[in-house]
């Protein structure tokens, strides 16, 4: 790993280059760009600008929301202009201080600086930078957008705000809406000369008894900034046909994040791209799901469809409880040339919510031609801890003008690396190799107490063999064997291997195929659970540490009532997790809520006829 210094150049942060393929190995070093002060969440958000300054480099937009500059949280946006070697030649900061913002315009709770997005040139203005955090007209956390006007060193020459103040807002936005979590600029949607710009409201209540669902606005835009027109989408509303996008539940967040794919159907108007990181489908809890959007000129849904890990799809096997995907999205800058459609962020991905991204290729109808995690521990990125959350930002610049080899940009808020929670981006390069193994089957049984694994190739290139790695519960993923592969083939091969003495539990297996030059790829997971010859199995909860919410799961030998609790360090019973009759030998997964607690160390009791069990779990802020 290569280390640049940038001594007061950036103020203290520091420089490394990540060079990453499609294939999941990394070939050349990394580039971090790490922040340097506490809590401002760098990288949250960020977006790729163009060579904004002119010097023939492309540069960033970087949003830190948790920045105190005019109060806690109020937030700030970087402006990097970057070096021809990868590091940052100079930089802006947007915040509170900022002459063109009138002052007092940004306060503590804005969290400016959550999204960020390139404006396409109908209006006079630059960048959308989202405040979700903003409260007006008698609301709290509403959300607001600004929109700033840019000069090429970075300066703000002029700024507007859109929130619940204007009128053609008023009434449209509600307290924990969160307007401006997310933003992506459509271009003229419409054909009448003004820009539509994408909105996240992720935190719209929908439906009566539907909490959080969230919706997508999509705001015409006049040249000097003002609001023509504002069309939803939501559960309730903005399909051309009557009522809302099928398929959303509460606690969605529909709209976490936003994306502008362009015209992916042909149908001469643009389409939108939006994350519903929260979501449950296919009994997976906040595994996440992405939308296409097909829009007709007026910005109304004709046609919708929803991409998660359902059986059959691409995806199937792939998502894991709590990675969040969908939990940012970037489509490829003018110019690009890498063929991904959209990267997914999925930053709660990985035993320990080190995050990841994935690269979609989808076709016209929206459904997916080619899925690629590119940018995980697994795939080769070095250097990542618990509770990182790569990819809770994501540009792709796509090797346009100015950015050289990279394609992808991945920010990760919660990195400690120069301090706690500050933040960092990496840059990754992309590579399109075709994946090596075709492979069609992949199955688990048990066999006694044993597991039979067994799988079936419909060719190979190169191929050296499968690392069979498992993961009991929770746990992380160990190496139980290796079985050689057939070389280069256009047979089918089938293979098989014996996990031997699996003790009674929820057992997920992968494989890891590996090329004769040493490169890796993963197969999807398949899950298996034996019985139970104990009372009862009380996993460890995940992730651990956490930050709002954990996921439990336990499971009992005889139906009996029992109770799940947790208690502070004082042996205090905070809050009553579960209380029920779990069904005999069957997993029971649960939430336990921490948004309302303070941070330091519980346990986790469970209690019942005969059991007694705790597991430690620690709340961090």
């Amino acid at each position: 790993m290569q280390v640049l210094s940038l001594g007061a150049t950036l103020g203290g942060m520091a420089a490394f280059v990540l060079m990453q393929p499609a294939s999941a190995q990394v070939v050349q070093d990394e580039t971090i760009i790490s922040h340097d002060v506490a809590s401002d969440h760098f990288g949250a958000a960020v977006t790729a600008l163009g060579d904004l300054n002119g010097d023939g480099i492309g540069d960033y937009g970087v949003g830190a929301p948790g920045s105190d500059e005019g109060g806690s949280n109020a937030g700030a946006l970087y402006l990097l202009f970057m070096a021809a070697d990868g590091s940052v030649a100079s930089r802006r900061r947007i915040d509170a201080t900022t002459q063109a913002l009138a002052p007092g315009a940004i306060q503590a709770g804005d969290a400016f600086g959550s999204s960020v997005a390139l404006l396409k040139g109908a209006l006079n203005y630059t960048l959308a930078v989202g405040a979700p955090g903003v409260g007006e007209n008698g609301t709290l956390s509403s959300g607001a957008v600004w929109l700033l006007r840019l000069d090429s060193d970075g300066t703000v020459s002029a700024a507007v705000k859109l929130s619940a103040t204007r009128p053609a807002l008023d009434g449209q936005l509600a307290s924990a809406d969160l307007f401006g979590r997310s933003v992506a600029a459509l271009g003229d949607l419409d054909g009448d000369g003004t820009e539509e710009l994408a909105v996240g409201a992720p935190g719209t209540d929908g439906a009566t008894d539907r909490p959080d669902t969230g919706a997508v606005h999509l705001l015409s835009l006049n040249p000097d900034g003002t609001i023509a027109q504002v069309r939803s989408i939501s559960d309730t509303e903005g399909a051309a046909a009557g009522g809302g996008i099928a398929g959303l539940a509460p606690y969605d967040h529909f709209g976490f994040a936003v994306a502008a794919p362009g015209d992916l159907d042909g149908d001469g108007t643009a389409d939108v791209l939006a994350g519903a990181p929260f979501a449950e489908p296919n009994g997976g809890l906040n595994r996440g799901r992405l939308y296409v959007l097909s829009l007709n000129p007026d910005g109304q849904v004709v046609e919708s469809a929803f991409l998660d890990d359902a059986p059959g799809t691409p995806l199937a096997g792939l998502l894991a409880d709590n990675d969040w995907f969908g939990g940012a999205l970037a489509t490829p800058l003018e110019g690009a040339t890498v063929p991904t459609t959209v990267a997914a962020g999925a930053a709660g991905l990985g035993d320990e919510a080190t995050g990841g991204v994935w690269g979609l290729t989808l076709t016209p109808d929206g459904a997916i031609d080619v899925a690629a995690r590119v940018a995980t521990p697994d795939d080769g990125v070095t250097g990542l801890a618990a509770n990182d959350m790569l990819g809770f930002g994501v540009a792709l610049p796509g090797s346009a003008p100015g950015y050289g080899a990279v394609d992808l940009v991945a920010g990760g808020p919660y990195v400690d690396e120069a301090a706690p929670n500050a933040g960092s981006i990496r840059t990754l390069a992309l590579d399109d190799a075709v994946l090596p193994v075709e492979l069609v089957a992949f199955t688990a049984r048990t066999s006694g107490a044993d597991v039979l694994l067994a799988w079936e190739t419909a060719s190979e290139t190169n191929n050296a063999g499968f690392e069979v790695e498992h993961a009991a519960g929770n746990g992380p993923f160990k190496t139980r064997g290796f079985v050689a592969g057939s070389g280069t083939s256009i047979e089918r091969n089938q293979y098989t291997y014996r996990v031997k003495d699996v003790a009674p539990a929820r057992h997920i297996f992968r494989l890891k195929q590996i090329d004769t030059d040493g490169a890796a790829t993963y197969s999807r997971e398949v899950e298996i659970q034996r019985g139970l010859t104990t009372p009862f199995v009380l996993e460890p909860a995940y992730p651990n540490p956490f930050r709002s919410t954990a996921t439990v799961r336990f499971a009992v030998k005889k139906p009996a009532p029992v109770r799940l609790l947790l208690y502070n360090m004082l042996g205090q019973a905070v809050k009553v997790v579960y209380t029920g009759v779990p069904a005999a030998e069957t997993m029971e997964t649960v939430e336990v809520d921490g948004q309302a607690l303070p941070s330091g160390v519980y346990m986790l009791r469970l209690l019942g006829p005969d059991i007694d069990a705790t597991e430690r779990l620690v709340l961090l802020r």
